[in-house]
């Protein structure tokens, strides 16, 4: 079942998030969490490969909202 959230300004409307949402959630984070801030300049380093490989993993976590991919986050799950 789709449902509308709206993260970081964009309106995502699919069933899971998107990595594309994943990031903006991490943007969103970043400009109060340090940790966040971190971990998307690190992303922003990561080659076409190994981003893909990360895409692919967080998209194959099927994370049906921000809570779940932030919990697998901090996790380290």
């Amino acid at each position: 079942m789709e449902r509308l959230r709206v993260v970081n300004g964009n309106i995502y409307n699919t069933e899971f998030m998107s990595f594309d949402e994943c990031i903006d959630t991490i943007k969103m984070l970043s400009k109060s969490q340090g940790m966040y801030g971190r971990l998307l300049r690190d992303i922003q380093e990561l080659d076409d490969s190994t981003l893909e490989e990360l895409k692919e993993l967080w998209e194959s976590k099927k994370f049906t909202d921000s809570v779940d991919f932030i919990l697998y986050i901090e996790n380290g799950d």
